[in-house]
């Protein structure tokens, strides 16, 4: 009902904006049946008001009987509760009070415990005291021991930075005293040079003028051949004008039969966009027409099929309310089930509480146990019941969710079954329209079709004149252009000239600038050459000063470090006393650290004793108040119970009330709805021809709107596309035209630009490969690069040659003296750790100094092509950046959305129109197909307008851009390329002449060398042997000796035993003239088997004495392993470093020691006897006694791991021989692991009487023969 009278209202809004109802047929008069069904609905409504408010008051009443179940069920649990808290409350008072009681007791423990923590607490305070006293004495003494330590240090310290400065003085004049000679070695090179470098300047300045004569008569050559050239370039352009005139005729008469050809060609294509247009409508109305007999086909089918669907439906509507009612059904009986079992349930659980809190008979115990197996059964009937509920509910949902679903789908196929007869009719009507339409589809086409034949033929007359045109235009171009490339030609030839006067005239004058520079540089060579001179001497004698200074220096530092060495022992002894200081010290201080400790802990716990009486009296408060609240709740309980009682015996009253009221309002709904279900069913009928009335009249309406839109639509694209055609055009050929001439301009010149850049390049760089005088000037420093190079190679292959030649012979010529060292007599070694620490020497470089100090410099020729940047490469780029900014779719208006403008006013076109098929001529009807024409005509105007705009655009406005390229490219070509050609021109020229210059240079460079390098080979070979000579002269040049050069010297008389230490040494040679210095020789532990140890794996070398075969002692202390294996061996590879030499870093060698492993038998023994013992022991029965025997245990504590064998351990007794008799002499056991425990028993028994005697015993502990231990004991008998 709700959904009709939404519909209704939107219909009451048609009939009020239409006015010729009045005269509308039968069939279609719906506003007279709508006000029928308007009372018969009013009605209903009515009495189905009434039937909902007395169905309400039923619900009403059903839910208040509901909510009063609800209340009393509430308030039985409410009482239950309250039984519950006040049992509860009671225990809890129980459980405080005795709580309370436990604390008071507790308080009286921790009182106590507070005295006795006092008195702790003084006497550790005591303690401290005592400690501080005994603390005062060491402090005053560590305090005068580090007075002294630091008066000591401040020495030390002020030693070492004058020993610093003094060593860097030192390393200063050294390196003053090196620049100075190689400052020498520069002046002496440099007079050397100077002298042999006047005579060829003077050489060069006579060149150079001769070369001016030859430069100025070429010069005269070049200016009358200039003349010619000129001459020529006028008589060609002469020849040029009426050509070009004779072509600028010709295209004009082309752009005329262009002209005349335009419109033709414009009318062709509308015609052609007509008949396009014409054949798709003729398409889409034929398709129409077999589109509406389908789907009335497919209406016929529908509306024969629906009621026997909308039947199924209700059936099934019906079943599934019976099932939605007996799902509800069970779904009350289970809750109800529920509510029961949940009863039960509680009852129990009370029951169960009471029997826990009474006395625990076996009978209460056995009625315990029945209730806890009542309640687990009933939570799994509870479980299995609420399981049950969940299934209904969900079977309820879906039922009603598919109720829903029937409904809706009933309504859907009812609504479709009202509606298709209009749909079917309405179908027919299009078919009938668009048949109607095909005819005079069919008659415009064949008119178009004519047109553009008609056109075609015009345009095939016209094509021939212009084939001709265009033929005549291409020869003059031709013969034009042919014109222009001889003038190019001659004007490359002139421009060619001209760049060559005045290169040479450039050379003339740098000629002369080049004499001038010379005469200068000749002045200055002589008076440098005379200061060089006298700069050598002056440097001669600061040499001398230096080295007096050095030595001076040397003497200081050796005092310096003497007194630092005799400073570092006395902050020993001083380090030693005050480690013997802090040691007391940090004694009592750790003792005094304890007590201050334990008085803390004591204090702490004095504190938590407190706080935890503080507590518990708390709590005991707490617990009284709290027995006080509790028993305010318990009467508060009581109150609640009895009033609770009252409430549910008037909702008791109440509920029945309700249901005594219900059954005559169930009556009254009954009635009610009938009457109301009655006059539905008549507003229902009513409604049915209303509807039918209303269809038929939006049917016909929908066919007037169709009949005019589709009219509407077919004349305005037609007329849309013929106006975007023109459209098109016009703003093709502005933007286009506007595009092409900007592009045209930029092409013509960035052409000429790079056409001039090519040439001037060629022509530039030939001119310059050819240049005599750069070739000469290359070939002269390149030969003196040569032979410096030859002096350079000499210097790094022979000089390195000769000096390692002689060193070999040196190194293998071994000295006759011997002598022995030790490396330990060394006094002096602290004083090198730093140097020991430093980096290693540097290689001496003998490489020499490189061509780029020589500030030579070797150009590279570069490559002649277009590739090659320039200074006019700028402008090509900022050209190309305008050509594709102007070819940029938003700056060029190159896309048609860019440009394209919505037609605004547009001229509707009625010739077309037809609206009398519209049903029975009615007038709304017709109103409604003249509307929808005008509207259908502008909207398929503007989409025609704007589809023909997108589709033409971009092609016509590419081809207006290419003509305004053609009409404008070579305007500005010739400016272009003349701009280039002249600064590419002199760019490249200097390439060429760089590329003279450097083959020139290349060939110098290898005769230098060639011609030099002998001789330079033979003098360096020499200078190396010298070196060396001068190195071994004044120097220690230490080696290992060859063959067996190292020895191992074991410190204990056993030999190399295991946890036994052992010295190693090596032989050495200094082949040198000079005693070597301590520090140059560094010995180093590399690597070492794993079971052996160092102190130290890094040692100075003490002094070698000066060509002497040397025993060097003591070199490193190592020790092996306490659980080496024996027999194992080890190694232990050390490297020796030597200093450096002229030519070669810091050397090394590797040395191997080797040695082997001994057993250290050494074990810890201990006895186990007892020094009384009893000779003899009694027997029961019979009485008798016997003589006893007793053991003397000997425990072995293995040192050590890895020893082999056994152990032999022996028993002699040494007096009282007549007493006893030793039952075990010997025992033998294997070797215990380090810290294992191996027991020995040796076994004594007495053989005569021995009250109060003495007997000696001896043991002996032997590993193989060797006697290890050996201990005497006496024992007394009893």
């Amino acid at each position: 009902m709700r959904e009709r009278t939404k519909a209704l209202s939107i219909l009451m809004s048609v009939v009020a904006t239409s006015q010729a109802y009045a005269n509308l047929p039968d069939e279609i008069d719906f506003k007279t049946y709508l006000k029928q069904y308007n009372a018969s609905k009013n009605s209903a409504d009515t009495i189905r008001t009434q039937a909902t408010e007395a169905m309400q008051a039923v619900i009403h009443t059903e839910q208040s009987i509901e909510d009063l179940k609800s209340q009393v069920s509430n308030k039985q649990i409410e009482i239950d509760q309250s039984y519950q808290n006040i049992d509860r409350l009671i225990q809890l008072n129980s459980s405080l009070e005795s709580e309370k009681n436990q604390l008071e007791e507790e308080n009286r423990s921790l009182r106590f415990n507070t005295e006795r923590l006092s008195d702790e607490i003084s006497q550790i305070e005591n303690g401290i005291n005592r400690a501080n006293n005994e603390l005062r004495r060491p402090l005053e003494r560590k305090r005068g021991l580090d007075q002294r330590m630091v008066v000591v240090q401040q020495d030390l310290d002020n030693l070492i930075v004058r020993k610093r400065d003094l060593e860097r003085e030192k390393d200063q004049g050294e390196k003053r005293l090196a620049k100075n000679k190689n400052k020498f070695q520069a002046l002496r090179d440099e007079v050397q040079k100077l002298t042999t470098q006047v005579p060829r300047i003077e050489n060069k300045i006579q060149t150079i003028k001769s070369e001016q004569v030859e430069l100025r008569n070429k010069l005269s050559q070049l200016k009358a051949k200039k003349i010619s050239q000129k001459n020529k370039v006028d008589s060609l352009k002469s020849e040029l004008s009426p050509l070009e005139q004779e072509l600028a005729g010709a295209k004009g008469k082309l752009r005329e039969f262009n002209k005349k050809l335009g419109p033709l060609k414009t009318k062709l294509a509308n015609v052609k966009s007509k008949e396009g247009v014409l054949k798709e409508e003729l398409l889409n109305l034929k398709y129409a027409v077999n589109s509406a007999n389908a789907e009335i086909e497919n209406f016929k089918k529908q509306k024969s099929s629906l009621p026997q669907e909308i039947s199924s439906l209700k059936s099934d509507l019906a079943t599934n309310s019976s099932e939605t009612s007996a799902a509800k059904a069970t779904l009350a009986s289970k809750e109800s089930e529920a509510q029961e079992i949940r009863t039960t349930m509680q009852s129990k659980r009370l029951r169960l509480k009471e029997l826990k809190q009474a006395p625990q008979t076996p009978e209460t115990k056995a009625e315990a146990q029945k209730l806890r197996r009542e309640i687990q059964k009933l939570r799994g009937l509870q479980k299995n019941i609420t399981s049950q509920i969940a299934q209904a509910k969900g079977q309820i949902d879906s039922l009603v969710k598919e109720e829903g679903r029937i409904t809706k789908t009933i309504q859907s196929k009812k609504a479709l079954l009202k509606n298709i007869d209009s749909k079917i009719a309405a179908k027919k009507q299009e078919k009938k329209a668009a048949k109607a339409k095909i005819p005079g589809v069919s008659s415009k086409l064949a008119t178009v079709e004519g047109e553009r034949s008609v056109i075609e033929a015009e345009l095939s007359q016209f094509d021939g004149k212009v084939a001709k045109l265009k033929q005549r235009v291409a020869n003059k171009k031709s013969a034009v252009e042919k014109k222009q490339g001889e003038i190019s030609t001659v004007q490359s030839k002139l421009t060619d000239t001209e760049t060559k006067i005045s290169n040479k005239s450039q050379e003339v004058k740098n000629n002369t600038v080049e004499v001038k520079r010379l005469k200068d540089k000749l002045a200055k060579g002589e008076v440098r050459l005379a200061e060089a001179k006298k700069e050598s001497k002056q440097v001669r004698r600061k040499i001398s000063r230096i080295n007096d200074n050095l030595g001076e220096i040397s003497n200081t530092l050796n005092l310096t470090r003497s007194s630092i060495e005799s400073l570092r022992v006395e902050r020993a002894s001083v380090e030693r006393r005050l480690a013997e200081v802090n040691s007391t010290v940090a004694a009592i201080q750790s003792h005094l650290s304890s007590l201050h400790r334990d008085r803390e802990i004591r204090i702490s716990q004095l504190a938590d004793t407190q706080v935890i009486i503080s507590q518990n009296v708390d709590q005991i408060i707490s617990n009284t108040e709290e027995i006080a609240q509790n028993n305010e709740d318990v009467t508060l309980n009581n109150e609640a119970i009895a009033s609770a009682q009252d409430l549910i015996i008037q909702l008791k009253d109440e509920k029945l009330k309700l249901i005594t009221e219900l059954p005559s309002l169930k009556e009254d709904h009954k009635l009610k709805d009938t009457d109301a279900l009655r006059l539905e069913a008549l507003a229902e009928g009513d409604f049915q021809e209303f509807a039918k009335r209303d269809s038929l009249y939006k049917s016909y309406l929908a066919e007037a709107n169709e009949l005019g839109d589709s009219q509407g639509e077919l004349a305005g694209k037609v007329s849309g596309v013929i106006v975007s055609s023109r459209d098109v055009q016009a703003s093709a050929n502005k933007y286009g035209t506007k595009n092409g001439k900007i592009l045209g301009d930029l092409s013509g010149y960035l052409k000429g630009l790079l056409t001039g850049k090519e040439n001037g390049n060629r022509d530039g760089y030939d001119s310059g490969v050819q240049s005599q005088d750069d070739y000469s000037a290359g070939h002269n420093e390149g030969y003196e690069l040569g032979h410096l190079n030859a002096k350079d190679f000499a210097k790094r292959t022979e000089f390195p040659r000769g000096y390692r030649e002689l060193k070999a012979e040196l190194l293998a010529d071994l000295p006759a003296s011997k002598v022995v060292v030790n490396n330990n007599s060394q006094l002096t070694k602290s004083s090198f750790e730093k140097m020991i620490n430093a980096s290693p020497f540097d290689t001496n470089e003998i490489v020499p100094t490189s061509d780029e100090d020589l500030n030579y410099v070797v150009l590279k020729a570069e490559t002649s092509g277009d590739n090659v940047p320039s200074s006019v490469d700028a402008e090509i780029s900022s050209v190309a950046k305008s050509i594709a900014t102007n070819k940029e779719p938003t700056t060029a208006n190159s896309r048609p959305d860019l440009v394209y403008v919505t037609p605004s006013q547009i001229s509707i076109e009625t010739q077309d129109r037809d609206c009398n098929a519209v049903y029975k001529n009615v007038t709304d009807f017709i109103a409604a197909c003249e509307e929808s024409y005008k509207s259908g005509y502008e909207v398929s105007f503007k989409a025609s307008h704007k589809d023909k705009f997108f589709e033409k655009y971009e092609e016509l406005f590419e081809k207006y851009r290419d003509s305004g390229i053609a009409d404008t490219e070579e305007g500005r070509f010739e400016i272009g390329k003349d701009k280039a050609y002249k600064i590419v021109f002199a760019e490249a020229k200097q390439r060429g002449a760089a590329v003279a210059y450097q083959a020139g240079f290349d060939e110098g460079k290898v005769k230098g060398y060639d011609e030099n390098i002998l001789d330079e080979r033979a003098v360096y070979f020499q200078k190396g042997k010298i070196a060396v000579g001068s190195f071994f002269d004044n120097n220690g040049v230490v080696r290992l000796n060859s063959g067996q050069n190292t020895f191992i010297e074991a410190i204990n008389p056993k030999g190399l035993i295991q946890g036994s230490e052992f010295k190693m040494g090596a032989e050495l040679v200094n082949f040198g003239k000079k005693e070597s210095v301590l520090g140059d020789v560094i010995a180093e532990v590399v690597n070492s088997s794993s079971n052996i140890s160092f102190k130290s794996k890094r040692e100075i070398v003490t002094n070698i004495p000066a060509k002497s075969q040397a025993k060097l002692l003591e070199l490193f202390k190592s020790r092996i392993t306490q659980n080496a294996m024996p027999g194992s061996n080890f190694n232990v590879t050390v490297k020796f470093t030597y200093p450096g030499d002229d030519l070669d870093g810091r050397v090394t060698e590797l040395a191997t020691f080797m040695g082997k492993v001994k057993v250290n038998p050494e074990i810890k023994s201990a006895l186990g006897f007892d020094s009384e013992v009893k000779w003899r022991k009694w027997k029961p029965w019979p009485i008798k006694w016997k003589y006893r025997a007793h053991n003397i245990n000997v425990n072995l504590t293995g040192l050590r791991d890895n020893i082999p064998g056994n152990y032999r351990v022996t028993l002699e007794a040494t007096s009282g021989q007549k007493y006893i008799n030793v039952e075990t002499k010997s025992l033998e056991v294997a070797a215990p692991a380090q810290g294992a425990v191996k027991t020995v028993g040796l076994r004594y028994k007495f053989k005569n009487k021995a009250k109060d005697k003495k007997v000696s015993f001896r043991v002996k502990v032997f590993y193989g023969k060797e006697l290890l231990k050996t201990e005497n004991i006496t024992i007394k008998s009893k």
